[in-house]
């Protein structure tokens, strides 16, 4: 790992724009900060907590066409939509959660089967997160594993600094090679004791009481006589099942591929999809095995601290705390985690 020090954001802009990276980062839209392409470094704000979108969205698009096709008397023609590049992109200003919850996806579409739209688009991104100096009551990351100078996932962590400028890391070889790189704009690091005093104020915000939780939640799912408990109804009753927490976590991947088009010809697409959706295992036959709110919130759950777990040891759930701000309803996972791992005890 290298370390250093950045004096100006707009050095680091102006390198990776000089380079001819797109740049995507937090951006002010109405009342929300979400992250956005940048033209420049005046778009880019600091004010945000957490943005109200996930960074997966310009690895893992909400819709995306795959192939085209034609058909008529002559036959089918069919044209993959891979493109052999894609453009290379800087995403400034994820936070620790966002960029440890890029792991988890990289596991997904990496692993026992590769989605080459996910993989060269991930490929050709760079991750430059930012520590967080502040948290909110909807954060919990270290109630997952985190940190709020995490750099899991990250090729660059900045971690702001009383003087405006950043301390800076690697974790990665990329990011290795970009201060190589850019060189010129970078000091040699402070005392680390600076970095550290900077996330001082967010570990004393951060919630720290379910630490302990997801081991005694899994200990609890992992019991099968539990899958049917008569306890989920009673703990997730508020659930409208809208999907508003799916479409927002940076760790959620569903997605179903749709045929789009019109006589003659048309697109198959990518689209995300969301388990919370009453529709999402409904068979051809009409049947549907989670017919009921509770069992595809208990899906979720389940999913997020235990299938992760089982399958690749990496968190489901990296303590955001988006899909506690989106809830119409109020459904707080925190709550959740809670119920359950008292059960689990």
């Amino acid at each position: 790992m290298r370390e250093g020090k950045l004096r100006e954001l707009n050095d680091l802009f102006k390198a990776f724009t000089g380079d001819g990276h797109r740049i995507v980062g937090p951006k002010k839209r109405g009342d929300d900060v979400v992250f956005a392409e940048l033209t420049s470094i005046a778009e880019y704000t600091t004010e945000y907590i957490c943005t109200a979108n996930s960074a997966k969205d310009f690895i893992f698009p909400r819709s995306e066409a795959i192939l085209a096709f034609t058909y008529n008397a002559a036959g089918t023609e069919i044209v993959d939509l891979l493109a052999d590049e894609y453009p290379p992109t800087v995403i400034i200003g994820a936070r620790p959660c966002d960029a440890r919850g890029m792991r988890s996806l990289d596991a997904v579409f990496g692993g026992e089967y590769d989605d080459d739209f996910y993989l060269k688009r991930r490929a050709a991104t760079t991750i430059v997160a930012v520590s967080c100096t502040a948290a909110d009551d909807a954060c919990f990351c270290t109630c997952t594993g985190g940190r709020p100078d995490g750099i899991e996932g990250a090729d660059i962590l900045l971690t702001p600094l009383e003087d405006g400028g950043f301390y800076v890391e690697t974790g990665s070889q990329k990011g290795e090679e970009l201060l190589g790189r850019y060189e010129n704009i970078f000091a040699p690091a402070p005392e680390r004791a600076k970095r550290d005093a900077a996330i001082e104020k967010a570990y004393k915000d951060l919630r720290h009481d379910l630490t302990e939780a997801p081991d005694r939640i899994k200990l609890w799912l992992d019991n099968y006589q539990n899958y049917d408990s008569d306890k989920w109804p009673k703990i997730v009753a508020r659930c409208l099942s809208c999907g508003a927490c799916t479409f927002v976590c940076p760790t959620c991947h569903c997605f179903d591929i749709l045929d789009e088009g019109k006589l003659g010809a048309g697109v198959r697409k990518k689209n995300w999809d969301a388990c919370q959706f009453d529709h999402f295992t409904l068979h051809a036959s009409g049947h549907n095995p989670r017919d009921r709110q509770p069992l595809r919130w208990r899906n979720r759950f389940t999913c997020k601290f235990k299938i992760y777990r089982d399958r690749w040891n990496l968190p489901g759930c990296v303590g955001c705390g988006r899909c506690i701000r989106v809830c119409p309803v109020g459904q707080d996972i925190t709550e959740v985690m809670a119920e359950v791992a008292e059960l689990g005890e």
